[in-house]
This record gives C-alpha cells, sequence and structure tokens, in this order.
C-alpha cells in the first residue's frame, strides 16, 4: 500500500496533505525518515509515526440496509 494512502486511511490528513508531510519528513517507517512519495509499505508488519506518534489503521464497519419495495407506511 501507497504510505500516502495508509496516511490518508489512519485520518492524519487527505492524500495530498499527507504527500507534504513525507515530503517535508514527519514520517518515519520502521525507525527511517522516508521522504519518497512512491514508497510502499506493509499495513500488517510496518511500523508508521508521524511526528513521533505511532498509526493503526481502523477497522472498517459496513452496514447493509433493505428497504422493501412496495412497502406503504
Amino acid at each position: 500500500m501507497r504510505l500516502n494512502k495508509f496516511l490518508a486511511e489512519c485520518g492524519v490528513a487527505s492524500r495530498r496533505k499527507s504527500e507534504e508531510f513525507i515530503s517535508s519528513g514527519r514520517v518515519e517507517v520502521n525507525r527511517k525518515v522516508i521522504t519518497d512519495l512512491a514508497f510502499t509499505i506493509d499495513p500488517n508488519n510496518d511500523e508508521v509515526k508521524v511526528d513521533g506518534e505511532r498509526l493503526k489503521t481502523e477497522k472498517k464497519v459496513y452496514f447493509l440496509l433493505n428497504k422493501p419495495k412496495g412497502f406503504v407506511s
């Protein structure tokens, strides 16, 4: 997964703003500062930090709703 997409999914910032964070050297992956915008990570194995804070992805929850046709109240 691309690093900027991971940051966006963690709620840090949008993808564009995440690219600014990466370019300015505010993002670390496995204790190394990353400035390459095309850097890819494995979210399950790599440790990602922004300004010293470790990030984790949030589990997504999906709801499926059903509205039957022809229902009159």
